[in-house]
């Protein structure tokens, strides 16, 4: 984590009840190689989001966005069109 995401914890908690009321679907994306501890976090995340999916890509770290933007464009733009 970088040093604005550690201090969001603590201003803006995850709160389930809140996220329940997100009613669009969501599209989450995590690596399957990612070595970042907030991981285990995204099926927290996603079991209190009503139509969320999770989508692991397969040889990816953190920061797939950075490194194959394309990959990551891809997934976005077929999620979009569904």
């Amino acid at each position: 984590m970088i040093p604005r995401e550690i201090g969001a914890v603590f201003e803006a908690p995850f709160d389930p009840e809140w996220a329940a009321k997100i009613t669009v679907p969501t599209l989450m994306l995590t690596g399957s190689d990612s070595s970042d501890p907030s991981t285990a976090d995204i099926e927290t995340v996603a079991a209190a989001l009503p139509d969320a999916r999770i989508l692991v890509l397969e040889g990816q770290q953190h920061v797939a966005d950075i490194l194959v933007p394309e990959v990551v464009a891809d997934e976005v733009a077929r999620f979009l069109s569904e």
